[in-house]
């Protein structure tokens, strides 16, 4: 089993989208969808943002090998460009901040969570699957470069 297949079962279970997304557009919305990974990874002094390294891209690529993926993510998006004023694109880093951090604490249950928890998953696999996510940090290539110690070897 590849990867990818690995991550494709371990969400297939939880993205059947919210009986309240069932009206969401045809597909997801690219813009939103990168700014709400970017929020999640931004750059910083030592990482660039999850959109630089194709993050976003990498997601709505492998949504089309999950079945029920890129309904949740279409739902996702949908809902978070009607949380009130603009775009969740065109609103400002505080603004999409606080709309995570509910996100992050909301019912389980709900779609906000669930959209949360999955793409939040997909974006830190994919994004630390790139070496440019983790040149900047002081790590060894290899995090046990001499296997691991007794007792676990």
């Amino acid at each position: 089993m590849s990867r990818r297949q690995a991550l494709a079962a371990s969400v297939a279970w939880i993205v059947t989208p919210a009986a309240a997304w069932s009206q969401a557009p045809a597909g997801p919305d690219a813009a939103t969808l990168a700014a709400f990974i970017d929020t999640l990874l931004p750059e910083d002094a030592v990482s660039p943002a999850a959109s630089t390294l194709g993050v976003p891209d990498a997601i709505l690529d492998f949504s089309a090998d999950v079945t029920g993926l890129g309904d949740l993510i279409a739902g996702g998006t949908a809902w978070l460009n009607k949380t009130g004023g603009p775009p969740f694109a065109q609103l400002s880093e505080q603004d999409r901040t606080q709309i995570v951090t509910w996100m992050a604490q909301s019912d389980p249950a709900g779609g906000a969570n669930r959209f949360y928890e999955v793409v939040r998953l997909l974006a830190v696999e994919f994004y630390y699957a790139r070496p440019e996510a983790i040149s900047g940090l002081p790590l060894n290539t290899a995090p046990q470069p001499r296997g691991y110690p007794p007792p676990w070897s």
